[in-house]
């Protein structure tokens, strides 16, 4: 089962800051988490919560700031807000990154931040380790329309009542990734019979990885990831 670094080496350090990125070298891991948002301007930044006020000083959202005032905004950490640009410079070669991709609903930009990232990744000539997931799956969509060859997985917060719901989409999903705490060995032998994977978040002890590894799940999102 791998191990992917959820929001960086968030256990040590504040998470998706790029202390937390910088700093993963240092740990035993397959790969890394992060989550991507689009400002005012439409920038790529790397933060979770779609307001400032959990890791800064602000309230403000991010979809309402332009870059040169975001930049501007310090972390409780006093680092700035990363660039998606800024994280994959500083991640250590070679593991596996799952790019989790945040937009609202109400926010009609699914084609405008489907075509910036599909222009942004273009510049990476092995994607094979890349993954692009998210819970705004009509974004995976118009991504899939605009580079089939990218791995794209979507996210479910909720148990589907009918299995097949897993794979409504126009792509062959590249893994489904579920809540820890809707995961079957059901669900997971349905999902691994139509050839994807199972990714789990988040995980928070030791127990919770062996009892996921042993049901066979292909890999964990982390906040317990150990030190080399």
């Amino acid at each position: 089962m791998l191990v992917l670094a959820h929001r960086g080496a968030s256990n040590d350090y504040l998470e998706n800051s790029i202390s937390s990125f910088k700093n993963l070298k240092y740990y035993k891991i397959d790969g890394v988490e992060f989550d991507v948002q689009l400002t005012k301007d439409n920038k790529l930044i790397v933060f979770h919560d779609y307001d400032l006020r959990r890791l800064t000083n602000s309230t403000n959202y991010i979809f309402d700031l332009e870059y040169n005032e975001l930049k501007n905004i310090l972390l409780i950490n006093n680092e700035h807000i990363p660039t998606l640009d800024e994280v994959m410079n500083c991640l250590p070669e070679n593991i596996i990154i799952n790019i989790e991709l945040k937009l609202t609903s109400f926010l009609n930009k699914h084609k405008l931040f489907a075509s910036k990232i599909t222009k942004y990744l273009k510049k990476f000539k092995n994607k094979n380790n890349i993954i692009i997931s998210s819970f705004n799956h009509n974004l995976l969509n118009e991504i899939f329309l605009l580079d089939n060859s990218l791995n794209l997985s979507p996210l479910f917060a909720n148990e589907m009542d009918n299995f097949n719901k897993y794979f409504d989409f126009n792509f062959i999903p590249y893994s489904i990734n579920l809540s820890k705490e809707y995961v079957s060995k059901e669900i997971i032998d349905f999902i691994h019979s139509h050839n994807s994977k199972v990714w789990v978040y988040s995980t928070n002890s030791d127990y919770e990885e062996k009892f996921l590894s042993d049901l066979k799940v292909d890999a964990v999102f982390s906040n317990i990831i150990k030190k080399i």
